[in-house]
C-alpha cells in the first residue's frame, strides 16, 4: 500500500493575504465560486476557516435563506474524497501544474488541479472534525440524534462514510476513513467514535412515547418518528458494514433482526481459508460456514458464532424456565385439587353424619 498522506509542509512565498470578513453565507458562496473559478487555493483555504463563523441568514432582501444544515452539507461536499483523489503532485513545473511558491527548502512547489482539490478537501475535513465531529457525552448524543432526524444530513454523512471497494491507492473499506492503521491519528479516533455511535443508533433508536403528547403535537411526533424509522431501517446495511469494519458488531447484539443476520452471514462468508495461513484446508477457498469464517479471523463470523451460541443458550434456559414454571403450576393445581377433594370429603362425611342422626331418631 502506497503512502497516501498529504505532506505537512505548505508552500510559502505565495500571494497570501488576510481574508476579508464575510457578511453572510450567500456572500460566502459567491466568494467561494469566484475562488474556484480562479483556481485560487489559498482563497479557498481562507474561506474554509471562516465558514462556521459566518451568519447563514440572509441580510439583504431577495437573498436566499440558508441554515446551519446548509453549511454542514457544503463542508461534507468539499471534504468528500480527501483520501482518494489523484495523488498530490509536488515537484517540477509541468504544463498541467500550477506554480504555488516554494517549500521550506526553497524548492518550487507546483500542484495539479487534482492536488489543489485534495488540499482543499483535507482542510474542509479538518474543520469538520473540529466543528462537528469533535464532541462527547451528552453533546455527542444530542448531535447524533439531531442528525438522524434530518433526511439531507443523514444521507450526506452515510454517503460520506459509505463502504466501498477501494481505488488505485486505497484498500476496501470506509470512504474518507481508514480502519487498518495500527497507530491512529487523533482526528481518526474522534471521527471513528462519532461514526460508530451513529451506526449503533441505527439499531438502538426507539420512537418517542406518543401517548405523552396531545392533539396536533402527537400527530406530528408520530409522523416524524415514522419517517425516522423508515430512514434508519433503510440504513441498516450501511450500519452493518461500518460496525463490521470497526469490529464493533457486538454493540448491537441485542438489536439485530433475521434480515440483519443474513447480511452479516454474507460478509462472513467472503472470508478466505488459506493453507499458507495455517488453516486446515488443502487449497484456498472461501469459508462455507460462520464457524469457518470465525476460524479464518472474520469479525462477522465471530459475531455469528457468539450470536448463535447466545440464541441457543437463551432458548435452552427459557425451555428450562418454562418447564419449571409448568411444574410449579402443576403442583399448584394438584394442591388446589387435593384441597378441593379434602373439603368435598369433609362435606360428605358431615352430611353422612347428619343423615345417620336423622335415621336413628
Amino acid at each position: 500500500m502506497k503512502d497516501n498522506t498529504i505532506p505537512k509542509t505548505e508552500p510559502t512565498g505565495l500571494k497570501q493575504c488576510t481574508p476579508l470578513p464575510i457578511k453572510n453565507w450567500h456572500a460566502f458562496l459567491t466568494a467561494w465560486n469566484r475562488a474556484v473559478k480562479e483556481n485560487d487555493m489559498f482563497a479557498m483555504l481562507g474561506l474554509l476557516h471562516q465558514g462556521f463563523t459566518v451568519d447563514s441568514a440572509g441580510l439583504v432582501y431577495g437573498e436566499p435563506e440558508y441554515g446551519h444544515e446548509d453549511v454542514l452539507l457544503f463542508y461534507f461536499a468539499i471534504a468528500d474524497g480527501w483520501r482518494d483523489c489523484e495523488r498530490l503532485e509536488v515537484g517540477d513545473s509541468r504544463p498541467n501544474s500550477i506554480p504555488y511558491g516554494y517549500d521550506r527548502y526553497r524548492n518550487r512547489v507546483c500542484l495539479t488541479p487534482a492536488g489543489i482539490r485534495r488540499v482543499v478537501a483535507r482542510k474542509a475535513f479538518d474543520i469538520l472534525v473540529q466543528n462537528f465531529f469533535k464532541c462527547e457525552g451528552d453533546d455527542l448524543k444530542e448531535r447524533v440524534n439531531s442528525l438522524i432526524n434530518s433526511e439531507k444530513l443523514f444521507k450526506a454523512i452515510t454517503d460520506f462514510f459509505t463502504f466501498e471497494d477501494g481505488s488505485r491507492y486505497l484498500s476496501r473499506g470506509i470512504r474518507n476513513l481508514t480502519t487498518h492503521l495500527l497507530e491512529k491519528p487523533h482526528f481518526q479516533e474522534v471521527v471513528e467514535g462519532f461514526v460508530i455511535h451513529l451506526a449503533s443508533l441505527v439499531f438502538q433508536w426507539r420512537e418517542r412515547e406518543a401517548h405523552t403528547f396531545w392533539g396536533d403535537v402527537r400527530e406530528r411526533v408520530v409522523a416524524e418518528d415514522a419517517l425516522t424509522r423508515k430512514r434508519l431501517d433503510e440504513a441498516r446495511p450501511w450500519a452493518i458494514d461500518v460496525l463490521n469494519a470497526f469490529k464493533r458488531l457486538f454493540l448491537v447484539m441485542n438489536y439485530v433482526q433475521d434480515s440483519d443476520l443474513e447480511m452479516i452471514r454474507e460478509i462472513a462468508l467472503r472470508r478466505e481459508l488459506n493453507p499458507s495461513s495455517g488453516h486446515l484446508v488443502k487449497e484456498r477457498r472461501l469459508a462455507q460456514t460462520a464457524e469457518e469464517a470465525f476460524i479464518a479471523g472474520s469479525h462477522a463470523g465471530e459475531f455469528l458464532v457468539f450470536h448463535g451460541v447466545r440464541r441457543c443458550e437463551t432458548e435452552r434456559l427459557k425451555a428450562i424456565l418454562d418447564a419449571d414454571e409448568a411444574f410449579q403450576e402443576g403442583q399448584r393445581v394438584a394442591a388446589e385439587r387435593a384441597e378441593a377433594i379434602r373439603v368435598a370429603l369433609a362435606t360428605i362425611q358431615e352430611a353422612q353424619k347428619q343423615l345417620d342422626n336423622l335415621r336413628s331418631q
